[in-house]
């Protein structure tokens, strides 16, 4: 069985869509562009003209559904989970890798790893980009005058009245969240 059909039995049986129907339901194209997507990274030197015959369409449409496979992603977290399960599926598919040499098997294993890697660092670079934009919408100026407030106090009774009124207002906010 060749890598393709084998890679259109396993997107049947993970998402239950036929990437062959001819139809431009987001589903079915967010599933060719997966298909598309996947054979790119399971056989690099596949040509489009390849890809394009196995789903008889022209090359035009694997070339957009290689470039917007990215955007379908980020607005269909499933499709994400389904690109992981179907890859790991090749992981594991002696049939597959039976005509590359063992040094060939051994750089796509790690090209996939380092892919995966690199996929998990921007998840956590995109989340610690918001997570600091969140911050930056906030006036520091006041917790600076009341840090400045608290040196210039220490020691002092003033000091210990600041602390309390400080510590309310803080677990007060903090239940009604």
């Amino acid at each position: 069985m060749e890598i393709t059909d084998r890679l259109k039995e396993i997107i049947l049986q993970e998402t239950n869509i036929n990437i062959e129907e001819k139809t431009r339901r987001r589903e079915v194209v967010e599933a060719r562009s997966l298909y598309c997507h996947a054979i790119k990274k399971l056989n690099p030197k596949i040509t489009l003209q390849k890809i394009a015959d196995s789903l008889e369409v022209n090359h035009a449409t694997v070339i957009h559904s290689l470039n917007n496979y990215g955007i379908y992603e980020k607005s269909n977290t499933e499709l994400k989970n389904h690109r992981k399960e179907i890859l790991r599926y090749f992981k594991l598919d002696d049939e597959i890798n039976k005509d590359m040499s063992f040094t060939e098997r051994n750089l796509n294993a790690e090209v996939y790893r380092l892919q995966e890697a690199n996929e998990l660092l921007k998840e956590t670079n995109e989340k610690l980009i918001k997570q600091a934009n969140k911050y930056k919408e906030f006036d520091f100026e006041i917790i600076n005058k009341l840090n400045q407030l608290m040196v210039d106090t220490n020691g002092t009774e003033k000091n210990n009245l600041i602390q309390v009124r400080l510590d309310a207002f803080y677990h007060m906010n903090k239940i009604n969240k």
